[in-house]
C-alpha cells in the first residue's frame, strides 16, 4: 500500500532547501515541482507520519540530469538530525541511486521490514548528486502498512 496519505506534510522540513523549491513540492504531484538544495548538493529531509507505519519500500523520483541524487541514507524516528549527525551515523538504510531507479514508474527500493517497523518519521539524507551544484527530488513514495494499534476502550471482558 502506498503511504502518501499518512505523511504529515505540514510538519515536513528540509535543511538546505532552496526557498523557491521547498520541501512541500515533494507532496504536489507533477514533475514540474521539485525540492532543490540551496548552498550545495546535500539535503536533510525530515518526513513525519500521522500514525505509526511499517515501511517495506521507498521510491525516489528525480530529474534525469546532474541534479539527480546519487547517495542517500535513511534514518528512522530521529527528528533532530543535522548534517554532521547524518554524515557520522550509519543510518538504517543507504543506497546508491541510478537513473533507472529514480523514475516515476521505477520499482521501489526494498527495505528491511525489521528495521522499518513502528516508524513515526523518516529522515532522508541526500549525500550527493550526480555532479550538479544542487540536488533535486520530485517525489518520495513510501510503501507499507499503517500499524493498527489496540484501542483499549473497545476491549470487552470474555467469560
Amino acid at each position: 500500500m502506498e503511504l502518501s496519505s499518512q505523511v504529515d506534510t505540514k510538519r515536513a522540513i528540509a535543511l538546505n532547501q532552496n526557498e523557491a523549491h521547498p520541501v512541500a513540492n515533494l507532496f504536489i504531484h507533477g514533475s514540474q515541482y521539485e525540492l532543490q538544495s540551496d548552498a550545495d548538493d546535500q539535503l536533510v529531509i525530515f518526513i513525519p507520519f500521522k500514525e505509526k507505519v511499517r515501511i517495506q519500500g521507498i521510491r525516489f523520483v528525480a530529474p534525469a540530469n546532474d541534479n539527480r541524487p546519487v547517495r542517500v541514507k535513511l534514518f528512522i524516528n530521529n527528528a533532530n538530525l543535522d548534517f554532521a549527525d547524518c554524515e557520522q551515523r550509519q543510518g538504517e538504510f543507504h543506497a546508491s541511486l541510478t537513473a533507472s531507479n529514480v523514475m516515476e514508474d521505477s520499482k521501489p527500493l526494498a527495505l528491511r521490514v525489521a528495521k522499518f517497523t513502528s516508524v513515526d518519521s523518516v529522515t532522508v539524507f541526500v549525500e550527493s548528486s550526480v555532479g550538479g551544484d544542487i540536488s533535486a527530488l520530485s517525489k518520495i513514495d513510501f510503501f507499507g502498512q499503517v500499524m493498527m494499534g489496540t484501542n483499549m476502550n473497545e476491549l470487552k471482558k470474555v467469560g
